[in-house]
């Protein structure tokens, strides 16, 4: 992988996409460059395999030197083959069907392996991270079938998929202090 400009965004947040649909484009200039630029140097590698055997024919030239010649040739031509897939990365794709929930890029910005350009869920696998009080913990163990209530009192079955191995303090996203300042197991819930 490699960084590129974004050249254009074509989902927003709330988009439902396909797997395999595009979703942003890189700046395709530079990698497109690179493929060339690589293509240059097989057609000057071949010279050089050609050069190498003429000579080793015509005036005794060596048989590594046409060794080498063919070994270049062949280094040239897998830098060919890694520029296309730098090139295939300038499109970034849906790695399956599913929802854009957050878009942290705009056009004209960096993008780079480590950086998150957007984020997609996949609606059919759903898990919902909760915290269980250490008096509740006992009652709680993989595979057990739970409950998830939203607030509006909204219900939905899920299966327990992991129950945390040690207690911690419960995590700033939960809304009071004094929430806050209990030990809890985090659960999650596959739904």
């Amino acid at each position: 992988a490699t960084a590129g400009v974004v050249a254009q965004v074509l989902v927003g947040e709330g988009d439902t996409v396909q797997e395999g649909e595009r979703l942003v484009l890189l700046d395709g200039r530079s990698f497109a460059l690179q493929v060339t630029q690589a293509q240059q140097g097989v057609a000057a590698a071949t010279a050089a395999v050609t050069s190498a055997q003429e000579a080793q024919r015509d005036s005794g030239g060596s048989a590594a030197d046409v060794t080498a010649a063919q070994a270049r040739l062949k280094q040239a031509q897998a830098a060919v083959n890694l520029a296309k897939v730098q090139q295939g990365y300038a499109t970034v794709r849906a790695p399956h069907a599913g929802q854009v929930v957050t878009l942290t890029t705009n056009t004209g910005q960096t993008a780079s392996p480590n950086r998150t350009v957007l984020t997609l869920i996949d609606p059919a696998d759903l898990t919902a991270r909760v915290y269980v009080p250490e008096t509740a913990i006992g009652r709680v163990a993989v595979g057990s079938v739970a409950d998830i209530t939203a607030d509006n009192g909204a219900s939905t079955p899920g299966t327990v998929s992991f129950v945390a191995a040690q207690a911690q303090f419960t995590p700033n996203t939960v809304a009071t202090q004094d929430q806050r300042t209990k030990l809890v197991y985090e659960v999650r819930v596959k739904v």
